[in-house]
């Protein structure tokens, strides 16, 4: 398809240009190219645009097919520049970006979801060199539908604007007698406005206002701004005491920078109704009705948790709150606490929660001494990116009274021109949230030494060449080892969960089956790598200390029930018999390298309490109690339970180094292919279809050798792993147990039907409260797919040790008609060519659509791209994040 096909492109984005920034400019474009969806950009040129823009827009022209430059004629303005892409855009949907802002990369796709004339969305202004934090506005309908005049409601409207290019053209395009000031986004709408236009809004802020000084058109000279206000004026019949008023209020901003406006004594930050307003100081107090409640009794503006009559759980959430600056906050939870002991149990917990991240970036436990000798209150570093709740979790040990919560923003202090506060900062959490992309990864792994294995006193039989790695997240069944042993989830959150992998490096003796058979390596955790000989689950509390919580082999402990490796079983139990010794020097090398200073690490007999199955109790005790015979140690009790306390300072001389070394990770453009396996759960398929159009998708693949992943529902598991079980090179995910959004027990369901897979994939693309990070987690859960319109991105995540992998489209549009087969097809392979990671999600259910040309569409998309399947997604996300979080610098 050629790129001026107008079928090729969802949308057009107009760019007026007289001069600009090199930069930003290229900022500003590149915005339009990239969006999630394929739009045309149509860069309209002034006979006075300098060459060094030009050269911006001829490289940029070379490297996008989906550009478009125009040039306009001498004596032509603003107006008609915007005028002109409008007669020469080929899409019905056309928005407009100023060359020194930019749109985020869903800002066309979500405006695309509303069928109004005019679409706008909220925005976020920044300044220049980020001197001042990014303030952000967020329009509502509801707020646009109780504006009473059509001059109220296009002042109220803001970047970014999507029209429908017909109703433009029909009022005639921008007024060109109108000047520079509001002829687009004020005027323009007004007149749509008189004329009936239609309106809808997304909150979500989506288009950057970059607020600088130099050229402008809100810069202009006041009295210039101020003739283009009154034509405006004039030409909607505005007169009298009202258009002075308008006047006033519009004029005050003309000429000023929004960072100079903020100095000054005279202007009031009221660029929009409802937008935030900048005082010299500011408190928002919440108070019980606008916050949501789990558990207790509301009495009059109080809620009131008693012991013995309510149950224990989250006595106050929300309300949802979205920072105004990106800078440090303080959160004081007004509450009080009667009828309790002090025998140092928790009382109550505080945390700040953040919806979109899924991530809780603040907590606190409040025991009795520590809730009567300081304030409640948790400190958090803002931005307008975050939706947040404020939460109380009650014990059920008290009686617990609530009455608000305020939230402290900064003060502005005009003599230090700035924010008094602590500087706007940028924190990791200590769960991380990190990116795949197509670039080259060096991933961090620390490599053994044979000379310092011995001189740190380890006899040289017990020596394999091995290296670890550092993997972001929890090794399986960890929080339920925790839970058992008295901490409680809260805590776990507030902490950190790792895994170190050891590796022999040395394997070419071994069948390559030995290290990719999925019965003998049960917990699955090779992470594409052959040679996995041991893994640690480790975690990290926030008192600088580890807690071990189990060492395991699967090669070790699994081997002697697969005879078909038999004749091997003498090498390897030979070669990896101390396996745990270099493991647990693997576990005090990375506490020092990071500065814990101390590890705890479970006896034998704290293990052998939490196995319920036979065991041999020989082989706890000499994994779990080598430390005793290795290092200088206390036993100790932690919550009921024994373990090993190892400090690290006093026992660096019994340490054998790792050196830090790199492997590198080659990306490639990548397919991700999936199914939702649903069978006649919510369609008039018959089952028997359903499986015959299974057998088919999956002959084509393995014909192909393509990987792929299969979702399935856990009530059909059964039925649909006698076709699977055969097929290599497959990943398998869980599609809920009965695809019912409204059974908020999905996970513990599915996890009855199969201990072992590691994906979830949510009914409907819908996240329900079940699916935080944490209870995936809990559940042994690895990775999350869903679309990417629900998780907001395009691109593979790991969070809270969670990957999360985004789906670009479906095959939903052949079965409500929308599409064809050919239109559809050529969507797919468009989009794919787009994007460096695609992921596509079929079903078995509308597979009669696609299955005719299923075979040429994956052969036309295989010479492209690199397949791969979601448990090889998480497999890379898990080991490139000991490169992207982690320093392994002693």
């Amino acid at each position: 398809m050629s790129s001026q096909d107008p079928q090729e492109f969802k949308a057009t984005v107009i760019v007026p240009l007289l001069c600009q920034h090199d930069q930003w400019l290229r900022d500003s474009i590149e915005s339009a190219l990239k969006q999630s969806v394929r739009c045309q950009a149509i860069v309209v040129c002034s006979p006075l645009t300098p060459a060094s823009n030009h050269a911006v827009l001829e490289e940029l022209h070379n490297s996008f097919d989906n550009l478009k430059i125009l040039v306009q004629e001498k004596g032509e303005g603003f107006a008609d520049a915007i005028n002109t892409g409008f007669m020469h855009a080929q899409t019905d949907r056309v928005g407009l970006l100023l060359s020194d802002d930019y749109l985020l990369p869903r800002a066309v796709e979500t405006c695309l979801e509303k069928i109004a004339d005019i679409v706008t969305t909220g925005i976020y202004t920044q300044t220049e060199n980020h001197k001042l934090p990014v303030i952000c506005f967020r329009p509502h309908i509801e707020h646009l539908n109780r504006l009473d005049t059509l001059e109220a409601r296009a002042s109220y409207l803001s970047h970014f604007f999507l029209f429908k290019r017909s109703a433009v053209l029909a009022v005639g395009g921008v007024d060109r007698s109108i000047g520079l000031t509001g002829a687009d986004d004020y005027d323009l709408i007004w007149t749509l406005l008189e004329n009936g236009a239609t309106v809808d809004i997304v909150s979500e802020p989506l288009y950057i206002y970059r607020d600088h000084s130099g050229e402008r058109l809100s810069l202009k000279e006041p009295a210039i701004q101020i003739r283009a206000l009154q034509k405006i004026f004039d030409k909607h019949g505005v007169t009298g005491s009202k258009r002075h008023q308008l006047l006033q209020s519009h004029a005050a901003w003309f000429g000023i920078r929004l960072e100079t406006g903020l100095e000054s004594e005279n202007i009031v930050f009221s660029i929009k109704p409802d937008a935030p307003i900048v005082e010299s100081s500011q408190t928002k107090v919440f108070y019980i009705h606008q916050l949501g409640s789990n558990t207790g009794t509301y009495e009059k503006d109080e809620l009131r948790c008693e012991a013995a009559r309510h149950e224990t759980g989250h006595c106050i959430f929300g309300p949802g709150y979205v920072p105004i600056f990106e800078t440090d906050y303080h959160v004081q939870f007004m509450l009080s606490v009667t009828d309790y002991v002090k025998d140092g149990s928790v009382l109550f917990t505080i945390d700040i929660y953040d919806s979109v991240s899924d991530t809780i970036i603040a907590i606190k436990n409040y025991s009795a001494n520590e809730y009567e000798q300081q304030d409640i209150a948790l400190e958090f570093s803002g931005n307008c990116l975050q939706v947040l709740e404020f939460r109380v979790f009650w014990h059920g040990n008290n009686t617990l009274t609530f009455r608000s919560i305020a939230v402290s923003t900064p003060h502005y202090n005009q003599a230090e021109n700035g924010f008094h506060s602590a500087q706007a900062h940028q924190t990791r959490s200590r769960s991380s949230s990190e990116s795949i992309n197509s670039q080259a990864l060096a991933v961090d792994v620390l490599t053994s030494d044979p000379t310092s294995f011995v001189k740190s006193g380890l006899r040289e039989s017990d020596y394999f060449s091995h290296d670890v790695i550092c993997i972001q997240k929890s090794y399986p069944d960890s929080h339920l080892i925790f839970q058992n042993a008295g901490i409680i989830s809260s805590e776990c959150v507030s902490g950190r969960f790792i895994q170190l992998n050891l590796y022999s490096t040395k394997t070419d003796h071994l069948p390559t089956d030995l290290w990719t058979d999925h019965d003998l390596n049960w917990h699955r955790q090779q992470m594409k790598r052959p040679g996995l000989v041991g893994t640690a689950g480790i975690f990290l509390t926030d008192s600088n200390t580890a807690l071990v919580s189990i060492l395991q082999s699967d090669l070790l402990q699994q081997l002697y029930r697969h005879p078909e490796f038999a004749s091997y079983r003498t090498t390897i139990e030979g070669t990896y018999k101390a396996w745990y010794k270099l493991l647990w020097n693997a576990i005090l090398i990375f506490a020092r390298n990071h500065r814990i200073s101390t590890v705890y690490g479970p006896t034998s007999e704290t293990v052998s309490a939490r196995t319920r199955q036979s065991i041999n109790h020989r082989i706890f005790r000499r994994i779990y109690d080598y430390p005793l015979k290795r290092y200088g140690l206390t036993r100790v009790q932690i919550n009921e339970e024994s373990y090993w306390k190892i400090e690290i300072d006093n026992n660096l001389p019994y340490l054998s180094d790792l050196k830090r070394s790199s492997m590198p990770i080659k990306q490639t453009k990548r397919i991700c292919l999936m199914h939702d396996i649903e069978a006649d759960v919510d369609t008039d398929i018959p089952f028997d279809l359903c499986i015959e159009h299974l057998r088919r998708m999956l002959d084509i693949e393995q014909k192909l050798d393509l990987p792929s992943t299969y979702n399935l529902l856990g009530k059909y598991f059964s039925s649909f792993m006698e076709v699977l079980r055969p097929a290599k090179n497959i990943a398998i995910g869980f599609h809920s147990y009965d695809h019912r959004i409204e059974n908020l027990d999905q996970l513990s369901l599915v996890r009855d039907v199969n201990l072992q897979i590691q994906g979830y994939r949510p009914p409907q693309s819908i996240l329900t409260s079940e699916l935080t990070d944490y209870r995936l987690s809990y559940y042994n859960f690895e990775w999350l797919a869903n679309s990417a319109y629900r998780f907001g991105f395009n691109d593979c995540r790991l969070t809270n040790g969670i990957v999360k992998i985004p789906i670009a489209t479906d095959d939903y549009p052949l079965f409500t008609g929308e599409m064809d087969f050919d239109s559809w097809a050529t969507d797919i392979l468009a989009r794919a060519n787009e994007m460096p990671f695609f992921a596509l999600s079929l079903h078995d259910c509308y597979a009669r659509h696609w299955l005719d040309g299923y075979e040429d569409l994956l052969r036309k998309l295989s010479s492209t791209h690199e397949f791969i399947n979601c448990d090889q997604i998480a497999a890379e996300m898990f080991v490139a994040s000991s490169h992207l979080e982690n320093s392994y610098d002693a």
